[in-house]
C-alpha cells in the first residue's frame, strides 16, 4: 500500500526501478550538458584572452604611431619656422 493505492510487490519494484533508471538518466544527461558547457566556457575564455591581447597590442601600436606622427609633425613645424626665419632674414638684407 503506497499513498493509499494497493500494488503488488513486483509492480511496485518495477515502478521503483523504472523511476530510479529515469532519475539516473536525467542525472547523466545533466552531467553531460554541464561538461559541454564547461568546454564552451573554456573556449570562450581563450577567445576572450586572445581578443584582449590583440586589443592591447593594437592600442600599443596606435600609441607608437601617434607618437611617431607627433614627432614628424613637430619636425615639419620646426622646418617651417626655420624657413620663415630665413625668409625674414633675406628680406631684411
Amino acid at each position: 500500500n503506497v499513498l493509499g493505492i494497493d500494488f503488488q510487490k513486483v509492480t511496485f519494484l518495477s515502478f521503483s526501478a523504472l523511476g530510479l533508471m529515469l532519475l539516473g538518466s536525467v542525472i547523466l544527461f545533466l552531467l553531460g550538458r554541464i561538461k559541454l558547457m564547461q568546454i564552451a566556457v573554456k573556449e570562450n575564455k581563450l577567445i576572450a584572452v586572445s581578443c584582449e591581447n590583440e586589443l592591447r597590442e593594437f592600442k600599443r601600436n596606435a600609441v607608437e604611431r601617434e607618437v611617431k606622427l607627433s614627432r614628424e609633425l613637430q619636425t615639419e613645424r620646426n622646418k617651417l619656422i626655420e624657413l620663415k626665419e630665413s625668409l625674414k632674414i633675406k628680406k631684411l638684407l
